[in-house]
Formats: C-alpha cells, sequence, structure tokens
C-alpha cells in the first residue's frame, strides 16, 4: 500500500498519520490510523473485528477489547465526520466487523486488489486472512496512554488493579518510542519514556507529596530527551494542579502552566493533554473564547481523550445535566480505572446527581484501589445527611480531625436531630475555620436551617472570592461553577435572589479542574 491514500476528497498521509482535505488537516492517533489502513487493505470487504483486535492488540494486553476497538473506530469517524447510522466511509456489520464503502482513486484500488490476491485464498473469503503488512504508525503523544482501559466490574478490585496495571505496562513497553514533531516523527529514548510514565504514575494517583514527585520524573525524563512533547504536557499539568491546590500562587502557577503547555504544543501541536491546560490558563486568565477554542482543537485531534471527557464532564454538571456528566466520566475512567481523580470525580458527580449510595460506593473503590489521597469526607458525610440517617452523619463527622468539614457536618447533623445549642456552637466553629472561598460551605448551612437570608449573605462572600482562583484542600471545596448546583442549596432555586446569584457565583474562570 502507498505512503499517500486518496479517497473521497480525502488523502492518508501513512507516514505521518495525518488525513488531509483542503485546508483541513487531522492527524490521526495510532489506533483509528491503524483500523483506517486495515479497512483500506480490503474496500468494499468485511474485515472482521477479531482481526481488527488482532492488528491493534498483538499480545493480547488489552483487557477490554470490544470497548476498546468501538473507541477507535469512533474516533476514526469524528475525524472523518461519518455517521455510523448514514455511513459513507465506514460501514458497520453488526456483531460482524466494518467495511469500507468510500470511493477510493483507481491506483490504491488496484493496489489493494493484488495485494488481497497474493494473501487470500481462493473463493469466498469467510475466514479473514492475514492482513497486509503495514508499517508500524507513528506513536502520539497525547499524556495519558490510550491503552489503560476497563477491567470487567466482576472481578476483584485488587486484581483487577494489577492486571489494568500490567497491561498498560505490557503494551506501553511494545510501543515505538516515538513523538510527533513539527517535521515528523522523533525518536523518543527508552529512558525519557521509562521516567514520563513513572511521573504519570504519581500524577494519577495523586496522593500526598506525588504531583512533585511527578514533577521531578517529568523534568529529569527532558533533560533526558527535551523533544518529549508528553512530558512537557505533564508539567503543564502539573503546575495547574499545583496551582488550583494552592500550591503554586495563581500568578506564577497560571504562568508555569502556560509556558509549558506552549513548548509542549511547539514540539507536538496536536498533544491534547497541552491543548486542554492551555484552555484551563486562558480560561482562568479571563479569556473563555480563546479556552473553548483550544478545547474544540483537542476534540478534532482526540475525541475520547480522558481529561477531555473530564472537562465536558465538568461542564455538564456545571449545567445541572448530571446523567450526561456521570456518563462521560465514566468514559473517561474506563481508559483510567488507576487514576484516582477520575473516579474521586465519578463519586462526585454521582453525589451531585442526587445518587448517594452509588457515590459512597465509589469511595469505597477508590479506597480499595488508592489509599494514597485523602477521601472526599464532605461527599460521604452529606450523602448520609441527604438520606436521613442524621446520626450516621454525626457519628462520620466525630471520626474527622478538626478542621471545616468536620464543623459543618456536625452544625448540620446536630440541627437536623433537634439540638439546636450544639448546632449553634458547631457553626461559630464553621465560620471561624472557613476561609472566603469556602464561604458557601456556611452558606449551605444556613440554606438546611430554612434562613435564606444568612445563606445569600454568605453566597455573596463566596462569589466575591471567585475572582482569585479556589486554593484550598482539595476534599473540602468544589469548583467555583458547582457550587450552584450543590444539593444543599438547591432549596435557594425558587428565591426571586437565585437567578443574579448564580451568575455571580460562576467563576469568569470557568470550571476549575482538578482532574
Amino acid at each position: 500500500m502507498r505512503d499517500q491514500i486518496r479517497f473521497d476528497g480525502w488523502t492518508l498521509l501513512r507516514s505521518t498519520g495525518e488525513l488531509v482535505r483542503g485546508d483541513l488537516r487531522t492527524r490521526l492517533q495510532g489506533q483509528p490510523l491503524q483500523v483506517l489502513e486495515e479497512l483500506l487493505a480490503y474496500p468494499g470487504e468485511l474485515v472482521s473485528r477479531e482481526q481488527l483486535i488482532a492488528r491493534l492488540w498483538p499480545h493480547g494486553v488489552i483487557v477490554d477489547f470490544d470497548t476498546a476497538l468501538n473507541s477507535a473506530v469512533r474516533r476514526l469517524r469524528t475525524a472523518l465526520d461519518d455517521h455510523a447510522e448514514h455511513p459513507r466511509y465506514i460501514e458497520t456489520l453488526p456483531r460482524r466487523g466494518y467495511r469500507f464503502i468510500g470511493r477510493l482513486e483507481p491506483a490504491l484500488a488496484e493496489d489493494a486488489g493484488n495485494a488481497n490476491a497474493q494473501v487470500a485464498s481462493p473463493g469466498p473469503r469467510d475466514a479473514a486472512p492475514m492482513p497486509v503488512p503495514l508499517a508500524p504508525p507513528p506513536l502520539h503523544s497525547i499524556g495519558l496512554p490510550a491503552a489503560r482501559r476497563a477491567w470487567p466490574a466482576a472481578a476483584a478490585v485488587a486484581v483487577g488493579a494489577l492486571v489494568v496495571l500490567a497491561a498498560w505496562v505490557a503494551n506501553r513497553a511494545n510501543e515505538a518510542g516515538s513523538a510527533i514533531g513539527p517535521t515528523g516523527t522523533v525518536t523518543v529514548s527508552a529512558d525519557a519514556r521509562e521516567r514520563y510514565e513513572r511521573g504519570r504514575f504519581f500524577f494519577d494517583r495523586r496522593g500526598p507529596g506525588d504531583t512533585a514527585r511527578a514533577l521531578a520524573l517529568f523534568e529529569e525524563s527532558l533533560r533526558t530527551d527535551p523533544r518529549f512533547a508528553a512530558a512537557w504536557a505533564g508539567i503543564a499539568s502539573v503546575r495547574w494542579i499545583d496551582t488550583m491546590e494552592g500550591r503554586l500562587a495563581r500568578t506564577e502557577g497560571l504562568t508555569l502552566t502556560r509556558t509549558a503547555a506552549e513548548h509542549a504544543l511547539e514540539l507536538d501541536p496536536s498533544n491534547a493533554e497541552a491543548l486542554l491546560r492551555l484552555a484551563n490558563y486562558h480560561r482562568a486568565a479571563g479569556d473563555p473564547n480563546a479556552g473553548e477554542q483550544l478545547m474544540r482543537r483537542a476534540a478534532v485531534v482526540a475525541p475520547d481523550h480522558p481529561l477531555l471527557l473530564a472537562f465536558r464532564a465538568g461542564n455538564a454538571a456545571s449545567e445541572g445535566r448530571y446523567e450526561e456528566a456521570i456518563d462521560l466520566q465514566r468514559q473517561a475512567l474506563r481508559q483510567t480505572p488507576l487514576a484516582t481523580p477520575a473516579r474521586h470525580n465519578l463519586a462526585i458527580l454521582l453525589y451531585l446527581a442526587g445518587r448517594y449510595d452509588e457515590a459512597r460506593a465509589e469511595l469505597a473503590q477508590l479506597d480499595a484501589i488508592s489509599r494514597a489521597g485523602d477521601p472526599p469526607e464532605v461527599v460521604i458525610g452529606q450523602s448520609l445527611l441527604l438520606t436521613g440517617n442524621h446520626a450516621g452523619a454525626l457519628e462520620f463527622a466525630g471520626a474527622l480531625p478538626a478542621g471545616v468539614t468536620r464543623a459543618q457536618l456536625e452544625a448540620l447533623a446536630y440541627f437536623a436531630l433537634g439540638r439546636r445549642t450544639e448546632a449553634d456552637e458547631a457553626l461559630r466553629q464553621l465560620v471561624a475555620q472557613a476561609m472566603p472561598a469556602l464561604s458557601y460551605r456556611v452558606a449551605e448551612v444556613y440554606a438546611f436551617r430554612g434562613d435564606n437570608d444568612a445563606a445569600f449573605h454568605w453566597l455573596q462572600r463566596s462569589a466575591a472570592a471567585n475572582d482569585a482562583a479556589i486554593q484550598c484542600v482539595v476534599t473540602e471545596c468544589w469548583p467555583a461553577d458547582w457550587v450552584p448546583t450543590l444539593p444543599l442549596l438547591r432549596s435557594l432555586h425558587s428565591d426571586p435572589r437565585w437567578p443574579a446569584m448564580r451568575t455571580a457565583l460562576v467563576s469568569p474562570s470557568g470550571n476549575a479542574d482538578r482532574t
């Protein structure tokens, strides 16, 4: 098969993995590229799912092949602007496979026919023959490994974690050490990649001190090979999270985030993680339009990237579309099953949707997979309260260390139990400890008490703090855009003051992502 393949106005450049049509140029990731090459090798014929799986994962290291293949085909269709219901290029043959139905240029059609004649046995092609050998596609450094897939829910959590981790490591070891630069594919050293992957592990685990460990390893990776765009994108992610969680001052942290993301994009303009971190920067800097444009670029080059899915989930949640948000976050989690922020965020979304038991179940799985980070006590305690288990909420609060979350849960639980004196004392402690960005935690208590005037007073204080990044312990505060959706504030939604307050609460910097 030739390096340049033309069909219906498209040109596939196999050496760079790019699809070109007029002024549109899209770089395919490894798996969608391999799917397209396999389909083009057998135009008009069934290419079975088994044949595609054998091509994409020759070493059999992916746990959930079907989900991973569906994702690869979906990404390919997005790049081609094709639709499963009314296909122009890729026809689905249910439970069997796919067929390329586009119009190839005659020279390519002849080449493909000759190639098929060499490998296919005479007569009808009932069983898939060995595919035509093709050069392996370049590895696209998009930040998070595409090979992290979901483990079946019925498996034990600990065993599942080990199998998925082994699959990820094995698959990464079998990939070519390459990255995409402005002039094409460049080699990335094995040492640089090994340090990067170790840094990725710590960043995904996100326990105390893990972002510092990740940063050090990403920097070591770049000292080994400064052309490694994915390592620069990893640094951008670390800088953003450290800014959101208060380990970096806002101005310094945003500048460092932007600088690292821009370095990554100079080396690889299609790096989705870098595009999304630069989107974070622009939204936090007060330019949401620039952030939206960067998110759209990321959606073109990597529509199923877990960070993009998490962004979309956060946006859906901030608009009250909880079921959509949960579905998007589950998609992200299937790709990064060991990333604690992904499961943490899923638990929070289930909580916001009122699915309190499911939220606590996800948190239990999170604790089983990794005990590195702090659990979101506010979700556990408030979900007990909101399901009527007031005594359980109070007992849970009593086991927590002194702080904002304990004070708030005690103020709520004591009030629900009719113990007004103790409730007032806990509320006094909450007011004394809550920094301005956490004023909404006080408002939640007053809303629960039915004191709307006091609730709006404290929400106004919270809104006034939104011009600065929320910088507090991640288990004690929410992204600013999510505050209006909190269950304990929903009693305020019928108040005529609510629409203006909701507008004031939504930070101009957009969703304070901590993914």
